[in-house]
């Protein structure tokens, strides 16, 4: 296990590795012509997530507010610049309905780019809790590969926008992932990919006995939804339940996707019948090494 990615490029560089499954971002462009490279969609969501009890994002309007200061756009194509896609909702694309159309292409875009209507949605969010300027926020998050640099990008699009400052704590994995399951935070970063192609796994997580759900946030209407696309068996009415659970989660919060998610792997040429797809899991069993 190489928990530097450019330790690891280098290692797939000396011929120590055979398989190199995410390139980092600063590398992409210097084997973006490479034969060795393959790459793919895949079904995940990079987000950060609330803790709807702790002030003052314990506010809907306020969470809004910073969700819609995100230039979403900018930040995969300057930040990421892995052929990721900004996340305009939750579930990522890739999930086909009967009729071939994607749940995601389905939906209306959630939350695009509009720093005038963050300003306002500030604004009403202040008022509601008797304040004239938002505290300082803390953002949480773990420090490997690009996530301090995504952290500080996301640091400046609040602070141009609606002239708020966030510091920024970054903890090594170990220590991170315990704070976050402790929800020792306010905003800290997270993503989560589907066990399996469908907007079922990932919605679940949200739901108020998910085992997952670290925002301390619970909405009994999206619950019944959930459990009511369990029961049909209509396929498309069953995604129209999705639908209507993704617009809550949306609207009330809990958590602000920002891009779904892109595979840039490398394998090496003498490696083959490596399967790759949308779950981002490279599949050995039918490889050969020549």
């Amino acid at each position: 296990m190489v928990a530097d990615p450019n330790t690891e490029y280098q290692l797939y560089k000396s011929g120590d590795l055979d398989l190199l499954a995410s390139v980092p971002a600063d590398i992409l462009k210097s084997v973006k012509d490479s034969k060795e490279l393959v790459s793919y969609e895949n079904f995940s969501v990079g987000t950060y997530s609330f803790n709807v009890n702790k002030k003052p994002v314990d506010n809907k309007k306020i969470r809004q507010a910073l969700s819609y200061a995100i230039d979403r756009q900018s930040f995969v194509e300057n930040v990421l610049k892995g052929g990721q896609k900004p996340a305009y909702g939750y579930v990522s694309y890739g999930v086909k309905g009967a009729d071939g159309k994607d749940f995601r292409e389905e939906s209306k875009k959630y939350y695009e780019y509009n720093p005038a209507k963050a300003k306002q949605l500030l604004k009403e969010g202040l008022k509601e809790e008797g304040l004239t300027a938002l505290p300082k926020l803390t953002l949480k998050t773990n420090s490997e590969g690009i996530n301090k640099k995504s952290a500080e990008v996301i640091q400046e699009m609040l602070k141009q926008n609606l002239g708020i400052d966030v510091s920024i704590e970054g903890q090594e994995w170990k220590t991170y992932i315990d704070t976050f399951k402790q929800k020792n935070f306010q905003l800290a970063r997270m993503g989560w990919g589907g066990d399996f192609l469908d907007p079922y796994p990932v919605l679940a997580l949200y739901a108020s006995n998910s085992s997952s759900n670290f925002t301390n946030w619970k909405n009994k209407e999206f619950d019944a939804l959930l459990d009511q696309s369990l029961k049909t068996t209509d396929d498309q009415k069953r995604l129209e339940l999705l639908h209507q659970a993704e617009a809550i989660l949306m609207d009330e919060l809990p958590i602000l996707p920002v891009n779904f998610g892109y595979s840039n792997t490398l394998i090496k040429e003498n490696v083959k019948n490596v399967k790759t797809d949308a779950l981002s899991r490279p599949n050995f069993i039918y490889a050969e090494k020549e």
